[in-house]
C-alpha cells in the first residue's frame, strides 16, 4: 500500500458520497473502496465491505457469507418501497442481510425444506413485515402476478442439490421471476453455474432488459451476480 495525495482522495470521496448517496465515516466504515494498481498497467476498482460478522467459517453447505448477501442486496438498488422476494431462501443469509442493512416495505423468503423454513421463522419472527413460505419456487402459487419489486437470491447450482437438467431449471425459475416481477421490477441472481444460466437467459431477450453481469469468486469458485431488469 502506498499513500496517495490527500487532495485528490477528497475528490474522490466527494464524488463517490455524490453518486452513490453514501456517507463518509473513517472511524467505522460499512463499506472501503479500493483502487488497486499493478505493476503490469492494470487497474482495478472495487469495493471492500468491512464487517465483523461470523469469523468462525460455518460448516453448513452452501450458506451464503454475510458480505456476500449485503453485496446481493446493494445491488439491487436497495428502496423502503420494496416488496422483496427470496425464493431460495436456505439459511436465510439474504434475508437476514436486508432485515439489518437496507430498507423494504414487505419481505417473502421461500424454502422447500421444512426445517430451514422453521429455523428462519424462529429466527425471524420478531421483526415485521416478513412471510416465510415453505413452498417449490418454481410453482409459487401462493404469490399473484406482478407484485415483487425485488428478488435477490442464490438458487441451486447443482452442487450440493443434484439437478437433472440445470438449464431446464433455469428457465423454469425465469419464467416465474418474470410472471411474479413487477414492470421494472429487478432480479439479482448469484450462480456458479455462469455458461448454464446464460444459455437460459437468452430466452428471455424479449422479457427481460439492462442485463448485467458481476464476475466473483465463490469460496474460491468462479461465479457471477446476474442483475436484470423485468421489461414494463
Amino acid at each position: 500500500m502506498i499513500s496517495v495525495d490527500r487532495g485528490l482522495v477528497k475528490k474522490l470521496e466527494e464524488k463517490l458520497c455524490f453518486i452513490e448517496d453514501l456517507k463518509l465515516s473513517v472511524k467505522n466504515p460499512d463499506l472501503e473502496f479500493w483502487f488497486i494498481l499493478r505493476s503490469e498497467g492494470i487497474d482495478f476498482f472495487g469495493t471492500r465491505i468491512s464487517y465483523n460478522y461470523d469469523k468462525i467459517k460455518s460448516k453448513q453447505k452452501g450458506k451464503l457469507k454475510t458480505e456476500l448477501a449485503h453485496l446481493l442486496s446493494f445491488l439491487s438498488a436497495p428502496s423502503p418501497k420494496d416488496i422483496i422476494l427470496d425464493p431460495f431462501a436456505g439459511y436465510g443469509a439474504i434475508p437476514k442481510e436486508r432485515i439489518h442493512s437496507f430498507p423494504y416495505k414487505f419481505l417473502i423468503a421461500v424454502d422447500q425444506d421444512k426445517s430451514l423454513t422453521l429455523k428462519l421463522k424462529n429466527n425471524l419472527s420478531k421483526h415485521r413485515n416478513i412471510e416465510i413460505l415453505c413452498a417449490n419456487a418454481l410453482n409459487l402459487k401462493e404469490i399473484k402476478d406482478e407484485t415483487m419489486d425485488k428478488i435477490i437470491t442464490d438458487p441451486p447450482w447443482g452442487e450440493y442439490q443434484k439437478i437433472d437438467n440445470l438449464v431446464a431449471f433455469y428457465i423454469d425459475m425465469l419464467k416465474a421471476f418474470k410472471r411474479m416481477l413487477v414492470n421494472k421490477g429487478i432480479a439479482v441472481i448469484l450462480t456458479g453455474s455462469v455458461e448454464k444460466f446464460e444459455g437460459a437467459i437468452l430466452q428471455f431477450k424479449n422479457f427481460f432488459e439492462g442485463q448485467k453481469k458481476l464476475k466473483i469468486l465463490v469460496s474460491r469458485k468462479k461465479a457471477s451476480i446476474f442483475k436484470i431488469i423485468k421489461k414494463g
